[in-house]
């Protein structure tokens, strides 16, 4: 087994040995990188799912106009006169869908949205705009302007999947850059 797996698992063990962990950990890292042979070993098809596909996956920024209402101040019926400016950010996850720029979504990431920013895995950015929404099914597509072809993701099919089946996520949840979950259909 490669030490740093081992590692882990002797993490999981028991918590009072993180001063340990912690010890192990850095001998590992100053041991040098593992032999050829076992980072083969490590590339799991999860790994390799991953790596084809997180140059297709991007992080989308939105912000939004809005006006706030100055608590206490409307005292005569009418907030809108004691308002502020002010802008909502939030953040979501997008796909490649064509070399062009076209990227989909879901359609609550980019509804109201006065500004969309792109950011791809390498730490690129673009400008987006919204070019199609449906908000009954969720989705949306987006399109940016890019210096070269972009990766699309390969789509797969819902019909002939099995129940029992392993998946993967591959996104930006609540702000968090390139993470990976696995479930099972």
């Amino acid at each position: 087994m490669h030490p740093l797996i081992r590692l882990v698992l002797f993490g999981n063990e028991s918590m009072n040995r993180i001063g340990l962990l912690g010890w192990l950990w850095v001998g590992t890292i100053a041991a040098g990188s593992p032999p050829s042979d076992e980072l083969r070993m490590r590339r799991t098809p999860v790994v390799e799912a991953y790596e084809r596909a997180r140059d297709s996956v991007v992080n989308i920024s939105t912000t939004q106009k809005i006006r706030v209402s100055r608590p206490g101040l409307d005292i005569f019926g009418f907030p809108d006169v004691f308002s502020v400016p002010a802008e909502r950010s939030s953040v979501g996850s997008g796909f490649v869908i064509h070399e062009d720029g076209y990227i989909a979504t879901n359609a609550h990431v980019v509804s109201a949205a006065d500004r969309l920013q792109i950011t791809f895995a390498d730490g690129a950015t673009h400008e987006a705009e919204v070019i199609g929404r449906d908000n009954l099914r969720d989705l949306a597509v987006i399109k940016i302007e890019p210096e070269k072809p972009l990766k699309p993701i390969r789509m797969g099919r819902s019909d002939d999947l099995i129940i029992g089946e392993p998946v993967l996520a591959i996104g930006n949840p609540v702000g968090l850059q390139n993470t990976l979950t696995t479930g099972v259909v």
